[in-house]
């Protein structure tokens, strides 16, 4: 199409003019209102530029005063809390503190430090000496210390909104300003004993920040007056070199000094906006900002950083011509190149335009055979590495499409894929044929009905979480359907990206037709077998009843001791047998659970008097906590009250001598709940989901010497579940156990 257009057309819509005549104007525009600039901003701009410096070095010199701040106040509450110091202190021994102390304040870099005793007298105090060795340091004690006012506000256990620390500025003998920060010395069970000061020398702290900020430092007091400052007859800043001559000190702290009338200004100004001002020391043009100097709330005066700004003339004219030039120099061969430009990129491009045509309508075998190095040619190389690709993706997505669906035709299971709209999009071979058997089997064999899988689904469910009680009562991960003789489970998953978009669900279908027969002949062979054992049981155990009541003297104690043991072990076979009968009947429903409205209290009261000498007896602690209040419930009192026997008999196995078991009950929520606390031998976490699992037993040496088959708690689940109730365990190894049961409460009736 570009060919078939007339030279005036190509002219007027062609890519090249629209590159060139842009660009020529845009060149033009920038050229004059380039050099308008230069020449009107240039000065503002290097204004503003030593502005933002001023305030950035501001910035830096507050935060640094915030640091050295919270320096000091962790070397005080490290040395105030250091053991024995309040002791030391408290007895007025200036040696004892200084070994106990003095090494950590000289790893801290703390200037100074001082023991106050409460009377404000100096206990002892070390000070560095600015430039000098650690060994020149001076100590001292001695020194009366109740004048100050900061000092006695800490002695007098006072505090404020910043807590009970106070910081004051003082000023040595020798002329040195020393921030301290003081806070309280307590001594544990007596309370305060004195206070600590950590300290730091002015001076050297302010050539630390002029390092920091690459600026003068200056200090100023409450009244205006220079305390310290780190300007000199040098104006390289990064090297701070104060003059010794004390006449020069003195000339530059007289044209740094602020009158009252000033400092009140800019003391008022700094609170809203950073005071700006020029100043000539010593034939230097410096540029002065000014902040308040303020710690915990306090204001000690202001501080200024200042800056040199002979600089700035010189940097105006030779930017200013330099950069005139350089700007029209530009400019023209910007213009020129553009031409060139525009004629370069038109070519590459067309043959981009017709690969492009060529890919969007299907031809993913045209290339552009451009082999420039410019970023046309990258962009072609790209674009032909793009349409190889997308060739090659477009067959691996065939051919993956084809292994897939492979795959889920080899699945046994029925896979079905259904979109937002709950229609089928996908199905593999094995589910449709399972759909289309489904189909005959709902017609000719049977109605339609959802199984209650709480119980066969149990293991799976505490599989998902390691919370025992949440795992209790989490929702099954699959449903179970039967359609006349045959059973199936199914599970159900969404589909999202990982950007969270719904893209549809993953249905899973399998038949367990024959996994079901398999458990019910087992369960049936179970009962059977049971029943057929609990016969020739009953024999034995009437037998041995009878021997041991009809001895009459004429067995010795060793063979009564016997007939106790057959009849102790008949009986513990006999309670595994109806636990195996137990279990066969819930597996199968037939448990018929007689509901009467009762007292919980009551009942737990029962079964627990029906322990207590077998807790006496193994000398483990029993202990009761049950309202006053009945709690009614509507239950079987037989089934409930085993499931409660159940749990103490659990708390009786697996706590050892000397330990203790509690029963508690208490409403909570519309429920009674029942807890079980022991001390004994606990449940490692691994072995918890598994707890309520039929014939499953923990694995340590207590449970290999404590007889069972493992369904005491599987049935005590089973019948708390049939009452619509709730069974959970906490337990630690090592730690103990707590189970609990809770059942519905119901209305009292009248």
């Amino acid at each position: 199409m570009t060919n078939n257009q007339s030279p005036l057309s190509r002219l007027r819509y062609g890519i090249g003019t629209k590159i060139i005549i842009p660009f020529l104007l845009l060149t033009l525009i920038i050229a004059g209102a380039g050099t308008y600039l230069l020449t009107t901003f240039i000065t503002d701009s290097l204004n503003e530029r030593l502005t933002n410096r001023l305030v950035d070095a501001g910035r830096v010199v507050s935060e640094r005063l915030v640091n050295f701040e919270e320096d000091r106040l962790e070397t005080l509450r490290v040395i105030s809390a250091t053991e024995g110091v309040g002791q030391l202190l408290a007895e007025g021994d200036a040696e004892a503190i200084k070994e106990l102390i003095l090494p950590f304040v000289i790893s801290a870099d703390a200037d100074a430090i001082e023991f106050v005793s409460m009377d404000g007298m100096e206990v002892f105090g070390w000070q560095r000496v600015p430039g000098a060795p650690l060994s020149e340091a001076l100590e001292k004690s001695g020194s009366d210390f109740s004048h100050l006012e900061d000092v006695m506000f800490v002695l007098d256990g006072l505090s404020d909104d910043s807590g009970d620390k106070t910081v004051f500025l003082s000023k040595t003998t020798d002329g040195d300003y020393i921030l301290f920060t003081v806070g309280p010395v307590l001594q544990p069970g007596i309370g305060q004993v004195g206070a600590a000061m950590v300290g730091t020398i002015l001076h050297p702290m302010a050539i630390e920040l002029t390092e920091n900020a690459v600026a003068r430092v200056t200090f100023y007091d409450k009244n205006g007056v220079v305390i310290d400052t780190t300007l000199s007859s040098d104006d390289d800043i990064p090297s701070v070199n104060i003059p010794q001559d004390s006449e020069e000190l003195d000339i530059i702290y007289e044209q740094l000094q602020l009158d009252p009338e000033n400092y009140e200004i800019v003391r008022t100004t700094a609170s809203e906006e950073v005071p700006i001002a020029d100043l000539t020391i010593l034939e230097q043009e410096y540029s002065l900002a000014y902040g308040d100097w303020r710690l915990r709330d306090q204001s000690f005066g202001l501080f200024s950083v200042a800056l040199p700004t002979d600089f700035l003339s010189t940097v105006q004219d030779t930017s200013r011509n330099s950069f005139l030039i350089l700007f029209m120099v530009a400019s023209v061969t910007v213009l020129i190149v553009g031409f060139f430009l525009a004629r370069i990129i038109i070519k590459p491009l067309n043959s981009l335009v017709k690969t492009a045509t060529a890919v969007g309508e299907g031809d993913l075998e045209q290339r552009t055979g451009i082999e420039s190095k410019d970023e046309i040619g990258q962009l072609a190389v790209s674009f032909d590495l793009m349409t190889g690709r997308l060739s090659q993706r477009n067959e691996q997505l065939l051919n993956q499409t084809t292994e897939l669906e492979t795959i889920l035709n080899s699945i046994t299971d029925g896979v079905i894929l259904l979109n937002d709209q709950g229609d089928i999009i996908s199905a593999n071979t094995a589910a449709q044929r399972l759909l289309s058997d489904l189909s005959y089997d709902f017609l000719t064999t049977g109605p339609f009905r959802e199984l209650n899988t709480a119980a066969q689904d149990q293991e799976e469910r505490e599989k998902s979480t390691a919370e025992t009680e949440e795992a209790l009562t989490s929702p099954a991960l699959m449903k179970r359907y039967q359609i006349g003789d045959r059973t199936l489970t199914t599970s159900a998953a969404e589909v999202e990206t990982e950007e969270g978009y719904h893209l549809g669900t993953v249905i899973v279908m399998r038949d367990i037709t024959g996994e079901v027969d398999s458990e019910n002949l087992k369960d049936a062979f179970i009962t059977s077998i049971s029943h057929e054992l609990r016969t020739p049981l009953t024999i034995i155990k009437v037998y041995g009843d009878l021997m041991q009541k009809t001895a009459n003297g004429q067995l010795n104690d060793r063979q009564i001791q016997f007939i106790r043991n057959i009849n102790r072990s008949t009986t513990q076979l006999e309670n595994h047998i109806n636990q195996l009968i137990n279990i066969s009947e819930i597996q199968a429903g037939t448990s018929q659970v007689d509901l009467e409205q009762l007292d919980f209290v009551e009942l737990v009261q029962s079964a627990a008097e029906n322990w207590e000498d077998r807790f006496r007896n193994k000398e483990v602690k029993f202990n009761m906590a049950l309202p006053d209040s009945p709690q009614p419930i509507s239950a079987d009192q037989t089934q409930l009250k085993w499931a409660v026997e159940s749990l103490l008999s659990n708390a009786h196995n697996y706590t050892p001598t000397g330990g203790q078991v509690t029963v508690t009950v208490h409403d909570e929520s519309n429920f009674v709940k029942l807890e079980v606390i022991d001390t004994g031998i606990g449940i490692a976490a691994a072995d918890q989901p598994y707890l309520f699992n039929r014939f499953f037993r923990a694995q340590n040496s207590v449970n290999y010497e404590t007889r069972g088959v493992g369904l005491g708690l599987f049935i005590a689940k089973s019948v708390v579940e049939s009452h619509e109730g709730k069974i959970a365990v906490k337990s630690e190894l090592g730690q103990g156990s707590t189970f609990s049961m809770m059942i519905p409460l119901v209305p009292v009736t009248t």
